[in-house]
């Protein structure tokens, strides 16, 4: 089915031909397509295909926008024209139309958009993503609590992802994925997951910068693809209060849904470092345990109770989930 966006600039000078297509292959899409424009098409412009997710073609997330050659190259060609591009996708998890575009670029770099077409077959892209429960608050000016109950990586089996980060930051805007600046808060680099796996952090003492008042926080989950770090999922907060010693409002995630892991599913945990201060705080509660026995020796009727403190002390995780706040934001189904 035909999109009904019009041109920017001008009147068409060039449609796409009948034969055209696109696959994705891992961060790589391949796209094919045929030509027809008019005479003079290439003059004083220099022409592009963007693939976009969504049907606006201007204003939609755009997955890759390859250069062409003049299209009086590619119009008398026998095949059609076929290129291969990185492919940057959507954060978050979802269905989502694609267009592809044909756009021009005037000698004074005005966006011409030419022709479009939207396919009527709705794509998702299996990626690492956040779920359940995602919180943050400030311990302090400088010191950061990032609460995340479930990372899970729903690829094949066989599919690593790349390095996994965790990042707050502080933007002037909503954010609702693509590129973005902003001002990093806090990180945390966490490892690369396997596919079909899933991470249960504890909650994480992270250095950081307190945002300037109003800002909108988020939490993003980023991979390495190979040359830079892209966002894969992400939870917006309610704008930074002003300068709080402890940050604990929300607001709900607009990420997608979460899709439960079988019960079966082996789960793998971050490689994270548990704070100084938590171990020391799990150590002495060992301690105290141990010292709890010694004493039952000398005291047979408390020995059967002291006896289960004991247990329950060595089964404590040194690295314990952190108190959290009242207030998180929890990931709900679209």
């Amino acid at each position: 089915m035909k999109a009904q966006t019009q041109p920017t600039q001008s009147a068409v000078a060039a449609r796409l031909g009948s034969s055209h297509g696109y696959r994705f292959d891992g961060d790589t899409v391949f796209i094919n397509a045929s030509f027809v424009a008019d005479a003079g098409a290439d003059q004083g412009r220099s022409w592009s295909l963007r693939l976009v997710a969504g049907t606006d073609a201007l204003a939609g997330h755009v997955i890759t926008e390859v250069a062409l050659p003049p299209l009086s190259e590619l119009t008398g060609a026998v095949e059609n024209y076929e290129v291969a591009a990185g492919a940057l996708y959507p954060a978050a998890q979802g269905f989502h139309l694609i267009t592809l575009a044909l756009v021009a670029r005037d000698t004074a770099g005005n966006v011409e958009l030419h022709d479009t077409f939207t396919y009527e077959l709705s794509q998702s892209f299996a990626q690492p993503r956040l779920a359940g429960a995602i919180g943050f608050w400030f311990e302090s000016d400088t010191e950061l609590v990032l609460d995340v109950d479930q990372i899970e990586n729903h690829r094949a089996d066989d599919n690593l992802s790349g390095t996994l980060s965790l990042e707050v930051w502080a933007l002037d805007h909503a954010y609702a994925g693509g590129q973005f600046e902003g001002q990093p808060v806090a990180g945390a680099l966490l490892g690369e997951l396997a596919g079909g796996r899933l991470w249960t952090p504890a909650a994480m003492h992270l250095r950081a910068t307190k945002p300037a008042a109003g800002s909108h926080l988020v939490v993003m989950l980023r991979e390495w693809n190979g040359a830079a770090y892209v966002t894969r999922d992400f939870v917006s907060f309610a704008p930074a209060p002003v300068a709080a010693p402890v940050a604990t409002s929300v607001s709900e995630s607009k990420s997608a849904a979460v899709v439960e892991t079988p019960a079966a599913a082996p789960v793998v945990g971050p490689v994270a470092v548990a704070p100084t201060s938590m171990v020391s705080k799990a150590v002495e509660s060992v301690k105290t345990a141990l010292a709890a026995v010694v004493t039952a020796a000398s005291e047979p009727s408390k020995a059967k109770s002291q006896s289960t403190d004991k247990s329950k002390a060595s089964k404590a995780p040194v690295a314990a989930k952190a108190e959290k706040p009242a207030a998180k934001s929890k990931k709900k189904s679209k």
